[in-house]
């Protein structure tokens, strides 16, 4: 079912979250300004693999905004069902891009770090770097993305986002990295985690806020990096989580990502900077702020 939020009284805005139960599309509802209306859009509600479903649900659904908070994330699975990860992540966007051209109804689409390759210079990746994904979850994103750029460029709007942590949790994975940190911290249990490959933690609740103000301050449309600023390898990350959570006594062994092993590429470093004027707050303040919301 489709779920209406009104979020106060003067509905000026109408806007529809897709994955409106996800990580992030949970927060985009706590940060919405009250003079927003949201049709709330959780993953189960829309078969994004089903145009007919997408048609139905625009023709059925009055709204002047939409955001695709959903996607098939899983980077293992997407290895394995690469047809599935091109229907969700890449077809569906194509046919909401055209829907919403007919329509006039301006499109944000939520992106990802992994849309990036190689990073001789490790310097940080910005929105007019060329993309070059390296496995079939980054390709299906940079797809619905140059989708976006052809069917809707005038009003489409592209959020890349790196290494989500919020209070929901991941609805595709059950949890998130912080979260599994701090349980094996709980548990006393060795912890190793890989140092070698480098990104930007980004707080839910911190993204969904630029999301909010690029949307309501009618900024220009294009591509935003919606991270937290800063970059770290996961290792860092790992002991900033259990520093700032007051863990003293957990061992924790950087390890490489050879060492750790796995069946899916991964890019090694992109940590995202942005060429837009953006009120980004850093990795470890969005960490502080989301430790303090679980009251940890």
């Amino acid at each position: 079912m489709v779920r209406e939020v009104n979020q106060g009284r003067n509905n000026n805005l109408k806007v529809a979250i897709i994955g409106s139960n996800g990580q992030l599309g949970t927060d985009l509802i706590v940060t919405a300004p009250l003079d927003v209306e949201i049709i709330s859009v959780p993953r189960s509600a829309l078969e994004l693999t089903d145009i007919d479903q997408i048609e139905n649900f625009f023709d059925s659904n009055d709204f002047s905004w939409v955001i695709n908070a959903a996607a098939f994330h899983k980077t293992l699975e997407c290895e394995k069902r690469v047809e599935k990860t091109f229907n969700v992540n890449a077809f569906s966007v194509k046919k909401m891009a055209e829907l919403c051209r007919g329509k006039m109804i301006n499109f944000f689409q939520i992106s990802t770090d992994y849309v990036f390759g190689p990073n001789q210079a490790k310097r940080p990746f910005v929105e007019t770097d060329p993309v070059n994904p390296l496995n079939v979850y980054g390709a299906s994103k940079a797809s619905a993305e140059f989708f976006l750029n052809y069917i809707l460029p005038d009003n489409h709007y592209i959020g890349r986002i790196s290494s989500l942590f919020g209070k929901a949790g991941s609805s595709g994975k059950g949890t998130n990295f912080v979260y599994t940190m701090l349980q094996k911290a709980e548990d006393n249990a060795e912890i190793k985690v890989i140092d070698d490959i480098f990104m930007s933690p980004t707080y839910t609740i911190d993204a969904g806020k630029l999301i909010w103000e690029i949307i309501q301050d009618h900024k220009k449309n294009g591509i935003y990096h919606l991270s937290n600023s800063g970059g770290c390898s996961w290792y860092t990350f790992t002991k900033e989580i259990l520093k700032q959570a007051g863990f003293k006594d957990v061992k924790i062994t950087p390890i490489s990502k050879e060492t750790f092993g796995s069946n899916v590429v991964r890019p090694s470093y992109t940590v995202l900077g942005t060429n837009h004027n953006l009120n980004r707050s850093h990795w470890k303040d969005g960490l502080n702020d989301f430790l303090a919301e679980i009251q940890y």
